[in-house]
């Protein structure tokens, strides 16, 4: 009974709302056909579309936003570092590949060059030498400087011989006079006695220190006397040795045994000079302690005499021994100098004979590559600092002028290719 009631209302409220209900029909039908769709949805079938194969053109579209930009245009960039020193061309101006467009200083670059191109240059002619078959003049010089070493060693020989000759002969003289000498020094003047002096009581050389003593009330008398007897000593030991050496020598001595008799004559003549000095030097106090107005003794002033002319005579005698050792000396290194001489021109001659060495000539051919090289990247280095046009086209953005600084890498034109055709590169953005 409820059932039927309700569904009288139902229908009668559909006749009275017809446009309402007639929307609610399409709305519930609607609705339940989409959840049945959801609940069972409709596999779509695999279809094929077949034809003949043949050839054609397939065009693809594609759309999308994004930068677009000339493919045609190329910035130049300096390849080096500079101040621009001229400016070729002018904004608009159409240009070649290759062309230059602007200079940067390069000064640096340029003796760089030009200092490659000598050193390279330099390796060349060395290496030419090398290759190049040795010359008669040149063998022929080689020899002659190989003979002219070995005659002056011969004359080195030959000067070192006579020399020894001549220090024999000089030694001989010294001792025609030496003996003479060293009797006075110690008969005569050091150790002698004189009536006019000391007498027969005292040495002259006692003498002498003594009345110093007195006359200046101290004891210098006696340092100068002691100096004058140890000298003598001295003087008297290198005479005696030299002496007997001399008197058991000859002419035919060896070279080393004739220079040793050269050295030990010298030496005696020297200490006997300065045992002169010394008594000279005694008397001479002597003379001042007793005052400009004494009267000095007839045998003091013979001894101081005596002592002048043996002084001249030992150092005549020293003086022409001292000659004779470096005569010795300088004929004895000009052999050595002689022999390495002979020795490195021996040598040369034989490499000239011998032709090029292996190790040489691959030394200087690596020198010759090293020096091209070298040239190679200077000239690369100073081509940097010419700024050219990459490509054929017309400049736009020109940005150079003469003193600027520019760095490289910097942007200092752009240049647009020639012709009709243009065309764009498109960068999209993925989304």
């Amino acid at each position: 009974m409820f059932k039927k009631t309700s569904f009288t209302r139902i229908a009668s409220y559909a006749r009275a709302h017809k446009v309402i209900s007639a929307v609610t029909v399409v709305v519930v039908l609607g609705g339940g056909y989409w959840i049945y769709k959801k609940v069972n949805p409709t596999v779509a079938q695999t279809q094929y579309s077949l034809a003949t194969v043949q050839t054609g053109t397939i065009i693809s579209t594609i759309s999308g936003s994004g930068q677009i930009s000339p493919s045609d245009q190329i910035t130049i960039n300096p390849k080096a570092s500079g101040t621009v020193t001229s400016v070729l061309v002018k904004d608009g101006q159409s240009v070649g590949a290759g062309q230059a467009i602007a200079y940067l200083d390069a000064t640096d670059e340029y003796n760089s060059v030009q200092n490659a191109k000598a050193s390279l240059q330099n390796a060349q002619i060395s290496l030419q030498k090398i290759q190049e078959p040795v010359d008669q003049l040149s063998l022929t010089q080689a020899q002659d400087a190989v003979t002219k070493a070995q005659e002056s060693q011969a004359n080195a020989q030959t000067t070192l011989a006579k020399s020894y000759d001549d220090s024999f002969t000089d030694v001989a003289n010294v001792f025609v006079d030496l003996p003479g000498i060293m009797n006075g020094l110690n008969n005569t003047i050091i150790f002698g006695f004189s009536p006019q002096l000391g007498g027969s009581a005292e040495w002259n050389v006692d003498f002498y220190a003594s009345k110093i003593n007195g006359q200046l009330n101290n004891l210098s008398g006696n340092t100068l006397s002691a100096d004058v007897k140890a000298k003598y000593q001295t003087a008297l030991t290198a005479y005696n040795t030299a002496f007997a050496d001399y008197k058991s020598a000859s002419r035919s001595e060896s070279p080393a045994d004739t220079q040793q008799l050269l050295q030990e004559s010298l030496d005696a003549a020297t200490d006997i000079s300065d045992a002169v000095k010394s008594m000279n030097n005694l008397i001479s106090a002597y003379q001042d302690a007793l005052g400009p107005t004494a009267t000095i003794p007839a045998a003091a002033t013979s001894q101081v005499n005596s002592l002048n002319s043996y002084t001249s005579t030992v150092d005549g005698h020293i003086s022409t021994l001292q000659s004779d050792l470096s005569a010795i000396t300088n004929a004895q290194q000009s052999i050595v100098d002689a022999s390495s001489t002979i020795t490195e021109n021996q040598e040369s001659l034989a490499k000239l004979q011998a032709g090029p060495d292996s190790l040489d000539l691959q030394s200087a051919e690596l020198s010759v590559q090293q020096q091209e090289q070298s040239l190679q990247q200077a000239e690369d280095d100073l081509a940097d600092y010419t700024i050219t046009a990459p490509i054929s086209g017309t400049l736009a953005n020109l940005d150079l002028h003469v003193g600027d600084t520019v760095g490289s890498g910097t942007a200092a034109a752009t240049e647009i290719t020639q012709g009709w055709s243009r065309s764009v590169q498109a960068r999209l953005g993925t989304h």
